[in-house]
């Protein structure tokens, strides 16, 4: 993609605004955040994020490396936002009025687009990029939603992804870990875990505790399962401590930026995540990973769950593996689809884990196969940049 063209046919840089609340967590920013940083570097758009908590902004951010996006705060819009080129507005956040007033088509007012939550469900390919005349003023807001398939939006994915991570891998990954801290012994199975407290956090340690396949050296930021640790351990664990419990070793670590957390990812050989950024930084990481979406009354985050396990495992091959007992074998899908649903408690954990766990170095082909498949459509920032060229 390349910036828009002016009148006289040079090209020109759009005016993107971005306006973000934090709803819950850090999910809400670090997607906004990593959007505004790749339509700055890869568009030359001229970006401004507005939002409510801009000190997030500097923990997810501390290298600066979103040094070309300027940070607003949400309440100084009331005074000095001045409509651009685009709107963009996060998960259905309402406008502050005298934001929502510059949208009015008599007032020549930017492409509104409102970036949507991502979901694995079918409904949403329908929806994708239809508008939605408000009645009033007739102002147009479009919906895009990010997703996994050729239908939707895509997923975020810089340009240099793929081959950041190759260098870290070959240059870089055991220098990083050990100034952390993070440091494993020789053939240990290396587990990240970022999770809502609601996980049944107590029967995973458990399990992993008792692993009989390999040692485990968890990797857990501080702020995650603050509750369920001293229930383990019978003490706190602060970052930079660690401490072991059988065939397990749990080590506590400091906040990482959205830089470090990548490199946490890449650096292990299971992932736990949650929500939205994390999820989907797991699965350009080339990693197994068990995903947590956010908890809901009703059970809706099964749903999703569910939606999302049958896009993911269509194309899992059917394999029965190898050497198994007839009538014990366990298929590669049926093992993911346990996993994650154990994880979201919708079933007992109990023998999941350890199966789960045994089977990884089968599975890992399964994870790599759907990363490639997602790979193949345009990303999120590519497709979102081509539509508002569209409506300009």
């Amino acid at each position: 993609m390349t910036p828009q063209a002016g009148p006289s046919g040079q090209q020109r840089s759009l005016g993107i605004d971005i306006f973000c609340r934090v709803v819950d967590n850090f999910g809400d920013a670090g997607v906004s955040w990593r959007l505004a940083g790749q339509l700055a570097r890869e568009h030359g758009a001229r970006v401004t994020l507005w939002i409510d908590r801009p000190e997030i902004i500097a923990l997810i951010d501390s290298a600066g490396a979103g040094s070309q996006v300027l940070v607003q705060d949400w309440e100084a819009a009331a005074q000095h936002y001045l409509a651009r080129d685009v709107l963009l507005s996060t998960f259905g956040c309402e406008l502050p009025p005298a934001v929502r007033a510059q949208l009015s088509p008599a007032k020549r007012p930017p492409v509104w687009v409102n970036l949507e939550y991502l979901s694995a469900e079918p409904w949403i390919d329908g929806c994708h990029l239809l508008p939605s005349v408000k009645p009033g003023d007739l102002a147009v807001e479009w919906f895009f939603y990010p997703g996994f398939s050729a239908a939707s939006g895509g997923l975020l994915r810089e340009a240099r992804l793929d081959s950041d991570r190759e260098r870290f891998l070959r240059h870089e990954s055991g220098p990083w870990l050990t100034a952390r801290g993070l440091d494993s012994e020789p053939g240990a199975l290396r587990v990240s875990l970022f999770c809502y407290p609601q996980a049944p956090i107590g029967d995973l340690l458990a399990e992993l505790a008792r692993s009989a396949h390999r040692r485990v050296h968890l990797l857990l930021p501080e702020g995650v399962a603050e509750a369920a640790i001293p229930e383990f351990l019978g003490h706190e664990l602060a970052p930079g401590q660690r401490s072991d419990r059988g065939a397990l070793t749990i080590a506590r670590h400091a906040f990482l930026d959205q830089a470090g957390y990548d490199r946490l990812l890449w650096s292990c050989d299971l992932n736990f995540v949650r929500g939205e950024d994390s999820w989907v930084r797991a699965h350009w990481a080339d990693r197994p990973f068990v995903w947590q979406p956010y908890p809901q009354s009703g059970s809706t985050h099964l749903v999703k769950l569910a939606a999302f396990l049958a896009r993911m495992l269509a194309s899992c091959p059917p394999a029965t593996p190898a050497g198994a007992t007839p009538g014990t074998e366990v298929r590669d899908e049926a093992l993911i689809r346990a996993m994650m649903l154990a994880w979201s408690g919708a079933q007992p954990m109990a023998g999941t884990v350890a199966r789960f766990l045994a089977a990884l170095p089968r599975l890992a082909p399964v994870y790599s196969s759907w990363r490639r498949q997602l790979a193949r459509d345009d990303d999120l920032a590519d497709q979102l940049y081509g539509f508002i060229q569209s409506k300009i």
